[in-house]
């Protein structure tokens, strides 16, 4: 699989490569865009030199601009070669004679569809170009969200080992190995221990390193404190006690303004999501009179009153930011290093009674189903996209026996 990665990276770096005369001749050595783009890999973890990564987005540009290039002259001479649309189109200048005239008269047919290549060319291109060139900021970006989510637990756990009598080398590597609670924060610290152990980099000097490189400003600030505690000799319990307190109250208050604003979206989806109702009312009353069209009653059932609660629920994504992990624990993912043989349950008898295995599962099975009769409203509460099979059917009978309009 190595191996098989090596060529697939050998690979992109020739293909990089070819359009790197390109790039050399585009972009500068001091371009402003080039410099952020390079701080934008290294925030968001993307192992490849700007010029490459550069290169590489200028490639996959001009492939997908020369293929929706040919698709536009295609979908032009479609269009004006082929009569769908008239090609009158008039360039309001003056001509000077019959010769001139007849000459744009030729060429009109050829630059309309030529444009059209070229405009859907450059969209190929910017989507291209664009899409390489937006991933590493928004990698920066959902990793300086989730830090600064984790940010107020990682600092309690360092203070809690600061507490239990480690020293500041010991909590580095305790955060560095703690990748499954902590996430990217975890990660910040496990590159400030690997530039100590293999680079031959002083701590100091690699935690400097890293809050020049952190995409969270809040990180990057504890890492300068931290390092000033570290320079002065200070007292580093006191120091991530009242970092702890700190984070834990702006994480507070950051969660109350979130309250309030869902609080706010509540409000505001209550009061519209009256207006569809009472236009329904409005138009039933209509058509009862003889005065109302029905598709606008359609419009409103089908389309306004799904597309009012859409609209709220992204406007609530974009408030309410994502949580890292599921929320669940897998308790059947055993390292190797633990010595544990999850396929074969080392933890059991090699010959067990398969009939009172049977049994209790037989059991158990009887059980969850006589509990589904006696509470389904709590089964479909923890799983509500199950009330589909009930809804659905029940709808189209109702739609299928012309009860409710379609």
């Amino acid at each position: 699989m190595s191996a098989q990665t090596t060529h697939l990276g050998g690979r992109s770096e020739r293909f990089a490569d070819l359009f790197y005369p390109l790039y050399e001749r585009i972009f500068g050595e001091e371009s402003e865009f080039i410099s952020d783009l390079e701080r934008k890999l290294a925030e968001a973890r993307m192992e490849e030199t700007v010029e490459l990564y550069v290169s590489r987005a200028l490639g996959y540009g001009f492939l997908g601009g020369l293929f929706l290039w040919i698709v536009g002259l295609g979908l032009g001479w479609l269009l004006f070669a082929g009569g769908l649309i008239q090609a009158d189109v008039s360039i309001g200048l003056p001509v000077s004679g019959p010769g001139m005239a007849s000459f744009i008269e030729a060429v009109k047919l050829p630059g309309l569809i030529l444009g059209t290549g070229l405009f859907f060319g450059a969209i190929g291109f910017v989507t291209g170009f664009g899409i390489l060139v937006l991933l590493p900021y928004s990698r920066s970006s959902g990793r300086k969200r989730e830090i600064n989510m984790l940010l107020p637990d990682a600092v309690s756990f360092m203070y809690a080992l600061s507490i239990g009598g480690l020293n500041q080398l010991e909590i580095l590597e305790a955060m560095a190995r703690a990748e499954d609670t902590y996430g990217e924060v975890a990660l910040e610290f496990r590159t400030i221990v690997q530039e100590t152990e293999y680079f031959d980099v002083d701590y100091r000097t690699a935690i400097r390193r890293r809050s020049m490189e952190t995409p969270s400003d809040d990180l990057a600030q504890f890492f300068t404190d931290m390092l000033s505690i570290i320079n002065s000799g200070g007292d580093m319990a006191g120091f991530l006690e009242d970092k702890k307190e700190t984070h834990m109250r702006t994480a507070k208050q950051e969660q109350e303004m979130t309250l309030q604003t869902l609080e706010l979206f509540g409000e505001m989806y209550m009061t519209l999501s009256l207006f569809p109702l009472l236009l329904i009312i409005v138009l039933v009353v209509m058509s009862m009179l003889g005065q109302s069209q029905q598709f606008l009653l359609f419009g409103t059932v089908y389309l306004l009153l799904p597309l009012v609660s859409a609209a709220f629920l992204v406007l609530v994504s974009t408030v309410k930011e994502d949580d890292p992990g599921n929320g669940y624990l897998d308790l059947e993912v055993v390292t190797e290093s633990e010595g544990t043989n999850k396929t074969s349950g080392a933890s059991l008898p090699e010959k067990t009674d398969t009939a009172l295995f049977s049994r209790i599962k037989s059991r158990s099975r009887r059980h969850s189903v006589a509990h589904f009769f006696k509470h389904p409203q709590y089964y479909f509460r923890e799983q509500p996209l199950l009330t589909l099979l009930l809804t659905v059917p029940v709808t189209l009978l109702i739609v299928g026996n012309g009860v409710s309009p379609l």
